[in-house]
């Protein structure tokens, strides 16, 4: 061969087919490889997001099933505040009834202890806010004596005195007067408290 001058020709079209197909045989093998990772990968991401789910379902169930095991113990409570806030209404409205009552009988105990001699009352009007008193008296003196004390008294405030009158009767100078005042019941346990 090679003293003829001749060349040796190599026909390479083989060689270049073989090449290319052993290209895409890599070529496929890759791609094989890589969509079989990229479902390994995918599975394993729905697993994980399976067992997420399952245990947020879990956790949702023993959650529920707690509140409904709790429900009745809430609502008994709820009707317990319920009763409880009607009975504290009740007892507010029945120690207001008490202080009322007691009111008449406070104001009274106020007005004869500052009474002075000479002086008595007429007419005693109460509504358990305020009073009116109307009285007579032998001088004006003992008025202003009897408005002085009543003042200091702590079941009364605001106190005024409306009017003072001369009136003769069988020949005595007498003086009427009018006074009225608003009461005050603060600290003042009603005896529905004490107890």
């Amino acid at each position: 061969f090679a003293g003829n001058g001749m060349m040796q020709r190599f026909n390479l079209l083989p060689h270049q087919a073989m090449r290319r197909q052993w290209g895409l045989r890599v070529l496929g093998r890759q791609l094989f490889v890589t969509s079989v990772l990229g479902c390994l990968i995918a599975l394993a991401a729905l697993q994980v997001q399976w067992y997420r789910i399952e245990y947020v379902e879990g956790f949702n169930k023993a959650l529920t099933d707690e509140i409904l095991a709790q429900m009745p113990d809430y609502k008994k409570a709820q009707s317990l505040l319920a009763e409880r806030a009607s009975l504290l209404e009740k007892k507010t409205v029945l120690e207001r009834v008490d202080a009322r009552r007691t009111t008449s009988v406070l104001i009274m105990a106020d007005l004869v202890r500052s009474r002075p001699d000479g002086l008595y009352f007429t007419k005693l009007e109460e509504n358990g806010e305020s009073f009116r008193v109307e009285g007579r008296s032998i001088g004006g003196d003992a008025i202003a004596r009897f408005f002085e004390r009543v003042t200091a008294s702590g079941h009364i405030r605001d106190l005024v005195l409306e009017e003072i009158q001369l009136a003769e009767q069988d020949a005595m100078r007498r003086y009427g007067f009018v006074m009225h005042g608003r009461v005050n019941l603060t600290g003042v346990q009603p005896a529905l408290s004490k107890g």
